[in-house]
């Protein structure tokens, strides 16, 4: 497509883009890729996607890896959840893990997350 075709007028090409920290209306507020702070030092402080108590963390990995990936996303936001559980005065916390192979292969878990 050239710029003369192009909706926007301008040639856009996919690894140019880069997708704004914070985004929100009235009902969500939606962060990316934002470390967040809590009151006690965290490790593990910078989920992909953070919504409304929900830690999306995503991974494209090997097949043979998948398993192993999926435990440590659950595992690796424990503290953080704790820490802004208090703080945030949530009555839920959930850490959705997105794990998918190379290959396309998906694990049962991711989808039951999903949904």
């Amino acid at each position: 497509m050239d710029k003369q075709n192009s909706p926007a007028g301008k040639v856009s090409r996919y690894f140019e883009y880069g997708p704004e920290k914070v985004l929100e209306n009235d009902s969500y507020i939606i962060y990316w890729n934002r470390t967040l702070l809590s009151y006690r030092a965290v490790h593990h402080n910078q989920p992909d996607i953070t919504k409304q108590g929900q830690f999306i963390d995503i991974a494209v990995v090997n097949t043979n890896n998948l398993q192993k990936t999926l435990n440590e996303k659950c595992e690796k936001y424990v503290e953080l959840k704790e820490a802004i559980f208090t703080q945030w005065n949530l009555t839920t916390i959930r850490v959705v893990p997105i794990v998918i192979s190379a290959t396309g292969n998906v694990p049962i878990q991711t989808v039951n997350w999903i949904n």
